[in-house]
């Protein structure tokens, strides 16, 4: 299912989405004060890329080891000649790098986008806090932002929420075979620890657009609070009317702009929440597994 709508978002809809971001990111930092900012989004956008290409590469070293240590079973076709087991096996390997691929893309697009959603705003941000924009053109620009946000949430979400389903699924299967293992066999050997790799890998692409989703909330929040800095700065706007500012003061008080997934608003304290409850609970699952 998620795949399908991968093709259909990314072949069929054609929608240039990521480019449009790039552009409005570049053009609103191409000033001489946002250089640095300029070169900071560069290095954190190629960051995003290696690291999407070292988790497939580790995701895709894992499922070589458990091949080569013989740790893969196909039950169901467990008298059928060597041949035909080789095959599915390589078939195997296959399906997994083409789906983590095909995941990796799609995280790695929702985590790029959402960084240059977040940039989109702190340039904003800057420019009307130095004047350098008339107030009704930054409200025009925080409309063209609503809609790039709209298509993050409603179109390249549902995707994003798809595969941190599987993933999340997948994770926690590991997990309780990771304690189920370590009880009846009480085996340390190399193939247990790369299926907690796998696990880790599991985890970590799952949280990764929650922790940007969280990211871009806290952006959108500094962004309905930047009326009241304008507010009271009484050199760069001396000249502009009051009436101005309190048309600003009223238009970024009256926002209602966040990340959303699972149609819910992503916000860091309730990450943190759910993290911390998800940690107490693997804890206290393998203390009763090794207790009891």
């Amino acid at each position: 299912m998620a795949y399908l709508y991968t093709i259909y978002l990314f072949r069929i809809k054609e929608n240039e989405q990521l480019q449009n971001l790039m552009e409005r990111a570049f053009l609103l930092s191409s000033n001489p004060i946002n250089r640095n900012n300029q070169k900071r989004l560069v290095h954190i956008l190629w960051l995003f890329i290696g690291l999407s290409i070292v988790w497939m590469l580790m995701a895709l070293i894992t499922v070589n080891i458990q091949m080569a240590e013989r740790n893969i079973v196909f039950q169901w076709m467990e008298n059928s000649p060597y041949q035909v087991k080789t095959t599915l096996k390589v078939f195997l390997i296959v399906c997994t790098l083409w789906h983590d691929m095909v995941q990796g893309t799609i995280i790695t697009s929702y985590c790029l986008q959402g960084q240059l959603l977040m940039s989109h705003l702190y340039f904003l941000r800057g420019k009307l806090l130095q004047h350098i924009l008339q107030p009704i053109d930054w409200m025009r620009d925080i409309d063209e932002f609503k809609k790039l946000l709209k298509y993050f949430n409603d179109e390249l979400g549902p995707a994003v929420c798809i595969y941190t389903i599987v993933n999340l699924s997948w994770a926690a299967a590991g997990i309780v075979w990771l304690f189920q293992y370590y009880i009846n066999d009480g085996n340390n050997n190399a193939v247990t620890y790369v299926n907690v790799m796998n696990v880790i890998l599991w985890i970590l692409i799952s949280i990764a657009p929650f922790i940007q989703a969280a990211r871009l909330t806290n952006a959108c929040s500094m962004i309905r609070a930047v009326g009241h800095e304008i507010r009271i700065r009484p050199f760069v706007y001396q000249t502009t009317p009051g009436e101005d500012l309190d048309s600003i003061l009223l238009y970024t008080s009256s926002l209602k702009i966040c990340a959303r997934l699972f149609r819910i608003p992503i916000k860091g304290r309730y990450l943190c929440f759910l993290l911390t409850i998800g940690s107490i609970s693997i804890l206290t699952l393998g203390q009763c597994q090794f207790f009891i």
